[in-house]
């Protein structure tokens, strides 16, 4: 249970909207963040995966569920990630696995990513359990808590 708030497209509060509950159709342990994938759809994070939910009068309802985009293993979240939405990309921030990934949110598909699945590093190309995103058109930046930094991604 939550509440909701009227934001304007600049972000600005504009107001309370009242009570509302996340109906998961399972457990959902920890939410980290929420962000919006279109004016129907709000996504959510909470262990390891992405909720995909429709409002439900003044809720949201879980439709969807995913913590992978394939078969291979470092196509599938770690235990613990953030999201981030804006000008249709998604961004996932995956803790335990040190990295950060870019999806399309019409086709699901990833777009672009930033550190190496289960390899931590202190370079400029590598995270250490990145935690934390925000997103604003195609670039996001995350905190990168194990090197204490904050880092910024685009995609084209």
């Amino acid at each position: 249970a939550g509440q909701a708030f009227h934001i304007d497209g600049d972000g600005r509060y504009q107001g309370e909207a009242g009570p509302v509950a996340l109906k998961a159709s399972g457990p959902a342990g920890e939410w980290t963040s929420l962000a919006m994938k279109d004016g129907a759809t709000l996504l959510g994070a909470a262990d390891g995966a992405v909720i995909e939910m429709a409002a439900e009068g003044n809720d949201w309802k879980e439709t969807r569920r995913w913590s992978s985009w394939g078969a291979g293993p470092a196509e599938k979240f770690g235990a613990r990630i953030w999201i981030a939405s804006d000008a249709g990309l998604l961004w996932v921030s995956d803790a335990e696995r040190h990295r950060v990934l870019g999806f399309d949110l019409k086709t699901g598909k990833p777009v672009g990513s930033l550190g190496t699945a289960d390899k931590a590093g202190d370079d400029l190309a590598s995270l250490r359990q990145p935690q934390v995103i925000a997103a604003r058109g195609r670039r996001a930046v995350v905190h990168d808590a194990g090197n204490q930094r904050l880092v910024k991604r685009g995609v084209r």
